[in-house]
C-alpha cells in the first residue's frame, strides 16, 4: 500500500493476476451531539401522541415526556434518569411519574439515534420502539 496525497493506492496479487486499485479519502461520519439533539420532539405511539423534551443543562442531557391521548389530554409521563450522550447515542432510563398504559414497564432502558436530521430512533430494550 501507498498513500498518495489523500488516496490510497493498494496493490494486489492473485494467482498470476495482479493489479493496483485507488482508494479514495472520506470524509469521517460525523455522531450526533448534544445540541443535535435538544429540542422538542414528536411522535405516535399506542394511538397516544407523544411529546418528548430534550434539554442541556450544564452541558449534560435530560429527558423528559408526555403521552397525550386523542383529545389532547396528559395520561402519562416520565423523566429519563442516568442520561448520557454516548458515542453519538443518546441513553436513559425512562421513570414513570404516570404510565400511560398499565402494561408498559417501569424503568425501561432506551438508546436513541439520529437516522436522519430531525428523525430519532428509539431502541429500547423493554418498552416498543417508537421514532420521535
Amino acid at each position: 500500500m501507498l498513500v498518495d496525497g489523500d488516496n490510497l493506492i493498494v496493490k494486489w496479487v492473485k494467482g498470476a493476476s495482479k493489479g493496483s486499485r485507488v482508494l479514495e479519502k472520506g470524509e469521517p461520519e460525523k455522531r450526533p451531539e448534544l445540541a443535535d439533539y435538544v429540542g422538542t420532539w414528536y411522535g405516535e405511539q399506542d394511538s397516544l401522541k407523544i411529546v418528548w423534551v430534550i434539554k442541556a443543562a450544564l452541558g449534560k442531557p435530560a429527558i423528559s415526556a408526555n403521552y397525550l391521548d386523542k383529545n389532547g389530554k396528559i395520561v402519562g409521563a416520565f423523566v429519563g434518569i442516568d442520561v448520557e450522550l454516548k458515542a453519538g447515542k443518546l441513553l436513559f432510563t425512562a421513570k414513570f411519574q404516570k404510565k400511560p398504559r398499565s402494561s408498559w414497564h417501569d424503568l425501561s432502558e432506551h438508546t436513541c439515534e439520529m437516522i436522519v436530521d430531525n428523525v430519532l430512533s428509539d431502541k429500547s430494550t423493554k418498552a416498543p420502539a417508537v421514532v420521535v
